[in-house]
């Protein structure tokens, strides 16, 4: 396997219709190709004939090869950029091509510039500096029968601007996914089709929304991890809460199968058979007393028929006053290891049972709101929720497919001991204007390109030992 890269072939020497690949003749010996001979060339699903034509160029110039304007149009290749390459078994193949899987509205918003919730152009950005054609795209721009996706793309012109344009790319050989899919949904099911239809692409993130309780199953039998983990038990009935606060001053129930601090209740004890729980509903933190019985019955508004569990509540350590938790971002990079990407504190607005932005929380640096509880300390449990972050993270690869990213909720107790609080599989990498735009934002977008890349180089070489 030879890996170089692909470039526009020059236009006083793509004056005919004829698709064809320039090469110097350095690389025509290297490859044991000569002039006018017919070779593969692979991107995608597609893959075209070529002809050979030996150019008449500087012999330092080994480390690319010129395509014709006929194969980028046949290959679906946009000419703004140079792509990697790789000569295996007499066929060029350009690749990787990667997609990242939005949700239709998010896409239609980029589409017309737009504000979006995440800095999607990093994407693109990554994929240039790597060489690998970066798209966006949705479920509903496939066409497998044409073998194609009408997917958006961001196109450079000469001058080096640069404008979103919608149409035909190649089917990608692996894709981030950042729209949210559930096991057994309807996005689910279309993404089988596709991997059953391309049974080489590689799909990172491929299940987004998978249940709490689930996730405390897997995690609590690794004993490196469970030292992390609050007390949970699925609530099945009430007898489940009031035993648990026999052991601990509060306790958290949660649905299953909701995010964004939805559906949260903290529930207290005020006497043998008096209870206190309080929630979020429209915007407003409210409370209700009474029996747990009744205090079940009337928050049936926001439980509904929902599964829930019921977690030992954590009295977490506090800025200004304010209980907070942070996000921890890690994720795979270039060499398949995890790594920290970033990570912050959530601090809950005043009276406020949750932490989350889009519930009145607001975001801040992680060192400003450790330092001011836990001091001397605050470097010590930056290694702690380092550490914790780690082991979850290894332990849940090992029981999960395809996972490239996570976003962890640890909290914080007030002897500065981290305990994961929730794993979010779709991680909003999303600015915060009182974070700021802070050092290495971009490694966020750019992780996920390189591990991709670096999964599609491991397959390739793999395949061409094989």
């Amino acid at each position: 396997m030879i890996k170089i890269r692909c470039t526009s072939l020059p236009s006083t020497l793509d004056s005919t219709s004829e698709d064809k690949i320039g090469i110097s003749l350095y690389n025509a010996r290297k490859f044991s190709l000569t002039n006018g001979s017919e070779v593969k060339l692979k991107c995608g699903l597609r893959q075209i004939k070529v002809k050979i034509q030996v150019l008449p160029i500087n012999e330092q110039n080994n480390s690319y090869i010129y395509l014709s304007s006929g194969v980028y149009e046949k290959i679906l290749l946009p000419k703004s950029m140079d792509y990697d390459v790789v000569f295996k078994n007499g066929t060029f193949i350009v690749g990787p091509v990667i997609a990242v899987l939005l949700g239709k509205k998010l896409l239609q918003r980029y589409a017309k510039g737009l504000k979006v919730r995440e800095s999607l152009d990093f994407y693109s950005e990554a994929g240039l500096k790597s060489g690998v054609l970066v798209y966006f795209f949705s479920l509903d721009d496939i066409d497998l029968t044409n073998k194609s996706v009408n997917g958006l793309v961001r196109i450079r012109d000469k001058k080096g601007f640069s404008y979103i344009k919608r149409q035909p790319l190649p089917v990608p050989d692996a894709i981030h996914n950042r729209l949210a899919v559930a096991k057994g949904s309807i996005n689910d099911k279309k993404l089988i089709e596709l991997e059953r239809s391309v049974p080489d692409i590689k799909i990172i993130n491929r299940i987004t929304k998978i249940n709490k309780w689930k996730i405390y199953k897997i995690l609590s039998k690794d004993k490196s991890v469970s030292i992390y983990l609050p007390k949970t038990l699925r609530l099945k009935s009430s007898k489940n809460i009031t035993d648990m606060l026999q052991e601990f001053p509060f306790v958290i129930l949660k649905p299953v199968g909701r995010s964004l601090g939805l559906g949260v209740i903290k529930v207290t004890k005020l006497s043998s058979d008096r209870f206190k729980a309080y929630y979020h509903l429209n915007g407003k933190n409210l409370s209700i007393q009474g029996n747990i019985d009744f205090i079940l019955d009337n928050l049936k508004k926001i439980m509904g028929r929902r599964l829930y569990i019921v977690q030992q509540g954590i009295e977490l350590t506090t800025f200004e006053n304010c209980p907070f938790d942070l996000r921890v971002t890690m994720q795979k990079d270039s060499s398949a290891d995890w790594t920290l990407s970033r990570w912050y504190a959530r601090v809950a607005s005043e009276g406020s049972i949750v932490t989350n932005v889009s519930s009145g929380g607001r975001g801040v640096k992680i060192t400003k709101a450790l330092y001011p509880s836990l001091g001397s300390k605050t470097e010590l449990t930056l290694n702690k929720i380092y550490k914790a972050s780690l082991v979850i993270c290894k332990a849940l690869d090992e029981k999960i497919k395809d996972i490239g990213d996570l976003g962890l909720d640890i909290g914080i107790d007030e002897n500065g001991n981290p305990y994961l609080i929730e794993v979010n599989f779709r991680d909003f990498k999303k600015y915060n204007d009182e974070l700021g735009q802070e050092e290495g934002w971009e490694k966020m977008y750019y992780k996920p390109i390189y591990f991709l890349k670096h999964l599609y180089e491991e397959k390739i070489a793999k395949d061409t030992k094989d």
